[in-house]
């Protein structure tokens, strides 16, 4: 009577399909010992009646199974390990069903998170090689399983080509934005310089230098920065791409050239620093036009 007690329980607290399973033997059960207690029909022999035992245990079988399947934590992934493809790998399996599965790679959880399905399955694409680690949590308690994603020749092809193409955009922006600054700049030293010789109080652009480069000190350490980040980008495409190393090492030359002509003007006449700087400034802006 206890272990009936129990084995309801245990359908109450699981899936449907355990519910409809005891409710189906309930039923016959019932209709078996009331309305056909007399019947012939159930006169069966030995080999029947072990038969018939053998459906009725394997149903209570199946219902408790159904409820440890839906009711306690459990995962398993596809494989032990796997090769990335092109972008991804795709990594799948079965866990505890309509529940949240975490997914961890070397350590650190990774968003969103995914969720199985009704039946249990579940499936995300793994974008980086490491190990892939996934939980469950159900009732208080947590299953875990891990997979391995290893790197793919083809993968490597693509995280290079991927590579020098951000390397090559952060370029252009760092470029774009040092161009702008310095351009600015050089065209505010030219202006005054003229403004004193217009002025008739003579001068050289080292009196004036100083004075302006204190007034535009937020933008000189800017552009040290576009300089620094173009650097970065140039390791980028020389690890990855020499001919597009070489292609952008030139265009770097070349403000770097109106770079010193702004900042160290050369010595002289206002001329040979105008003449410099409108060289320069071609140059560098033609450029942009090629990077973009």
């Amino acid at each position: 009577m206890e272990a009936g007690i129990a084995l309801v329980r245990v359908c109450i607290a699981g899936s449907y399909a355990a519910m409809l399973t005891f409710i189906f033997l309930g039923a016959i059960w019932i209709y078996l010992s009331v309305f056909m207690k007399k019947d012939k029909l159930l006169k069966m022999s030995k080999k029947n009646s072990l038969m018939v035992l053998a459906i009725v245990v394997g149903l209570i079988v199946y219902a408790i199974g159904s409820n440890a399947n839906y009711n306690t934590a459990h995962i398993e992934t596809n494989d032990s390990s796997i090769k990335l493809g092109k972008k991804s790998a795709t990594i799948f399996g079965y866990a505890t069903p309509d529940t949240k599965v975490k997914t961890y790679l070397d350590g650190e959880e990774i968003t969103p998170v995914e969720k199985s399905d009704s039946d249990g399955y579940f499936e995300f694409n793994a974008e980086a090689p490491g190990k892939w680690t996934v939980k469950v949590t159900k009732n208080g308690k947590t299953a875990t399983d891990y997979i391995v994603v290893k790197k793919s020749s083809a993968w490597k092809k693509y995280q290079a080509k991927q590579g020098a193409k951000d390397a090559k955009e952060d370029f252009a922006a760092a470029y774009a934005d040092a161009f702008e600054k310095l351009d600015s700049l050089g065209v505010d030293e030219h202006n005054t310089w003229a403004s004193l010789d217009n002025a008739g109080t003579g001068g050289t652009i080292d009196d004036t230098l100083e004075n302006i480069q204190k007034k535009n000190a937020k933008s000189i350490l800017e552009v040290a920065g576009d300089f620094s980040d173009m650097e970065k980008d140039l390791k980028q495409l020389k690890a990855e791409s020499v001919n597009d190393y070489n292609e952008y090492r030139l265009y770097y030359t070349d403000i770097k050239k109106l770079e010193n002509t702004v900042l160290n003007p050369p010595a002289g006449e206002i001329d040979n620093f105008a003449d410099a700087f409108e060289d320069q400034r071609n140059t560098v802006n033609s450029n942009l036009d090629l990077i973009y």
